[in-house]
Parts: structure tokens; sequence; C-alpha cells
């Protein structure tokens, strides 16, 4: 049980130790733009590389024409690095939360109802080894020849002996 807190520490010290992705010349690189820009024909998008100076130059002419509906930046999504750090917290709080509540109050009556099935499992099937004549009507136990009845090198009485 002592494995766990130490496991929730360990996932909570890494999610936070990743955040640190990327070099500072990746973070300061103007980087790439897409625009949603409406004019005579409809609403199309365009990508701009601001790196390049033709690409700034038409961006600055189609915002101030007053073409640019949406501007976004364009930049693939880190995965290792969210920027809402609160989301995963909370996650890992309310898994915790969750998992202590159904080990609690859950875990025993599953366990017990698994057991209970393994046994009525296990006593069919050795009724079932009996022979039928040692096997009373719904598995009721006959007396000594059903107790015998499993022994190995028993064999089928010629009479049935009364009870």
């Amino acid at each position: 049980m002592r494995r766990f807190p130490i496991g929730i520490v360990c996932l909570v010290a890494s999610t936070l130790c990743c955040g640190c992705s990327g070099t500072e010349e990746e973070k300061a690189s103007p980087g790439k733009y897409v625009v949603t820009l409406h004019d005579q024909t409809g609403e199309k998008e365009q990508s701009y590389d601001m790196s390049k100076a033709a690409d700034r130059i038409k961006l600055a002419h189609d915002l101030e024409a007053g073409h640019v509906h949406e501007l976004k930046k364009d930049e693939p999504p880190d995965l290792f690095a969210p920027k809402r750090w609160d989301l995963g917290i909370w996650s890992l709080v309310i898994f915790a939360a969750l998992f202590f509540v159904l080990a609690k109050f859950a875990w025993k009556p599953m366990l017990a109802g698994l057991q209970q099935r393994e046994e009525n499992i296990r006593s069919a099937l050795d009724q079932r080894r009996l022979p039928r004549h040692c096997r009373g009507r719904r598995g009721e136990d006959r007396g000594p020849i059903a107790r015998c009845a499993l022994r190995p090198g028993w064999s089928r009485p010629t009479a049935m002996p009364s009870h």
C-alpha cells in the first residue's frame, strides 16, 4: 500500500517536469500564422511564415485592407507541455478519490461474489463427477455411497443399500 503514494508523487513530478521542453530559440522564433480571409470570393485560409519578408508584407497588407477575420498561430500541439496544469491536477485528485471510494466499498463485495461463484462452480463440478445413482435430487447427499464415490477404484454396487 506504500507504493501507491510514491507512484502518485512520481506521476505528479513527471507531469510538472515535462513542461520544460523546447529551446529558447524555438520559443523566440516568429513562427507561422494561419489567417482566415474574407473578400469578394468568400472565405479562405491563408498561411503566412513570419520568417519570410514577403509573407510579413502580405499579412500587413491584408490586415490594413480589413480582409483578416481570424488570426491564429500555427503550431503543433505539445502533448507533453499542457498549458493548463489545473486540469491534470484535478484529474489526479478525482482519480485518487474514486479509487479510494471503490477500494473501500466495492472491492470487498465484488471479491466475495467472485469467491462464492468459484465455490458454486467447484461444487457443481464435484457433483457432476459423482455417478448418477449417488446423486440425489438437486444434488443432496445420498449417504455413504456418495461420500465414497469419489475414491479411486470405486465401482458401482450391484444392489443399493437402504438408509
